[in-house]
């Protein structure tokens, strides 16, 4: 018997348009979709977009106030749970038409009877090479049922396809494991609001990675609306504002073809950086310190600043600290003059260089140029006000080149848009997320002058990198408003 039930009354046409592909494919790699699943027992779709980075970007960790739109691209998950199952077992079928499989049997996930252990996970997880791309399911899942004390849900079976380009700095992986997280909670019965989403995805994918990961992505994956401009405060992670954009503007997203992951050593340096600024500054600025814990890192006791460089106004700072802070430091000579750095997540390398001034003026100005987008998109959208918004766009930019974060492909759509301009009705661009490649965002009027702008500077950028880049145009709501679908094959 075929049966959908959907959660609520407005479930999007997409998934049920997935549910129709479920049910028709037949071959794939290691088995169909009747050999992946049971067809007795209940399945849940559940979708989740990902992310254009406005404004903000990098400076997330610096406190910074972030402002977000979700894709129209997505991440749908067919998931089910077997209490009688005896394996975790996941299956992506990229747009490629490539097939990533893999499948673990139930006793890994509980070794002993009891939930394996974040760090046992990671061991486990770094012994078998290829399998990296499982961890925003596997984190996320993990973080729940701990929180929960729940014991692992016997088998599971987790079907993905995804429209968000790999690569693209637009949040696929917190996507996905807000997807997973939406459709098992579902299963299991257990109610989990959208922030509550968020948190596990970043909380989950980092303690099973042991590397940094933002709020961001997932919240706005699990809690952004069609349409609207998502201001999160990052302090630790605070919903601002959400509001429309307005109905004359426009956002496009242009991926460059480079992966953001190429340039990972230069993001891990200026993230180091930043919190080195913010350690020297702390010291100027005579606030006392202890060490954490483990004597991992300094704790300082900030009652100026609450611990986030994006407190400092850029004024505080040219008048006070600018000129103490070098361009670039070496590691040795921090921790000689410092002892330690305030970031629990990284580590000063002695033996590395630091581009300490640019990465910590990065959030001040960021945090201001996101304070003055914000007041200039909510005025009238006239030449005036957009070239202003504009020019904040390049200004970001412009820090991340400083930085050392913007990648070739970056630098050659941002020309090409400016080259554009108002006249073309094209009047902001900049390098979105945390770096390195990925998506170069574009703000414009919503008109056909405008579309016909950016078809050009595609087609003059796929002739000159030899490949046709993906092209983000429109929005669409998050996990939580679209609810979920449950069916049986």
């Amino acid at each position: 018997m075929k049966e959908s039930i959907a959660a609520n009354t407005g479930v999007p046409l997409e998934l049920l348009e997935f549910v129709e592909r479920l049910r028709k494919m037949e071959e794939l790699p290691g088995g169909g979709i009747p050999q992946c699943f049971d067809t007795a027992m209940p399945i849940v779709v559940a979708r989740a977009p990902g992310r254009l980075d406005v404004l903000g970007g990098v400076a997330e960790y610096s406190g910074a106030t972030l402002l977000s739109i979700p894709t129209r691209e997505a991440v749908l998950v067919a998931v089910q749970a077997l209490q009688g199952g005896n394996a975790l077992r996941l299956v992506w079928l990229k747009q490629s038409g490539v097939s990533r499989a893999f499948e673990a049997p139930l006793a890994q996930m509980q070794p002993g009877g009891r939930l394996i252990a974040f760090d046992e996970a990671r061991a486990w997880l770094n012994a078998r090479p290829g399998s990296g791309w499982i961890a925003p399911v596997l984190g996320p899942m993990l973080a729940m049922l701990h929180q929960k004390e729940l014991p692992f849900p016997g088998g599971v079976t987790i079907f993905i396809q995804s429209t968000l380009p790999e690569g693209s700095g637009a949040g696929e992986a917190p996507a996905l494991g807000v997807a997973v997280l939406q459709a098992l909670s579902v299963l299991l019965e257990i109610p989990l609001k959208g922030l509550d989403m968020a948190r596990l995805v970043q909380s989950g994918t980092q303690q099973l990675t042991g590397a940094a990961q933002g709020l961001v992505e997932p919240l706005t994956a699990s809690t952004g609306n069609e349409d609207e401009l998502l201001a999160v405060k990052c302090q630790p992670g605070k919903v601002e504002s959400a509001f429309r954009i307005p109905e004359s503007l426009a956002l496009w997203g242009i991926t460059t073809g480079e992966t953001t992951e190429a340039h990972e050593a230069q993001k891990l340096k200026v993230r180091i950086a930043a919190f080195m600024g913010y350690r020297i500054m702390a010291e100027l600025s005579e606030l006392p310190w202890k060490y954490s814990f483990d004597s991992s890192h300094a704790i300082v006791d900030d009652v100026r600043w609450h611990g986030y460089l994006a407190n400092v106004s850029p004024l505080a700072y040219e008048a006070e600290f600018r000129k103490s802070l070098a361009e670039s430091m070496g590691g040795r000579a921090f921790l000689d003059r410092y002892r330690a750095n305030c970031d629990p997540c990284t580590k000063v390398d002695p033996e590395g260089n630091y581009p300490v001034r640019p990465a910590t003026e990065l959030p001040i100005y960021e945090n201001a140029r996101v304070k003055r987008f914000r007041s200039l998109i909510g005025l009238e959208p006239n030449e005036d006000n957009l070239s202003r918004m504009g020019e904040l766009m390049h200004a970001s930019h412009e820090h991340y080149r400083r930085c050392g974060l913007v990648s070739p492909g970056a630098d050659t759509l941002v020309a090409l848009s400016r080259a554009a301009g108002p006249a073309r009705h094209l009047f902001g661009a900049r390098l979105m997320g945390w770096g390195g490649g990925g998506t170069v965002l574009v703000l414009g009027r919503k008109t056909a002058r405008a579309e016909e702008a950016v078809a050009a500077i595609v087609r003059e950028f796929a002739t000159a990198a030899g490949h046709t880049p993906h092209v983000f145009q429109g929005s669409s709501p998050g996990a939580e408003a679209v609810g979920f679908l449950r069916f049986r094959l």
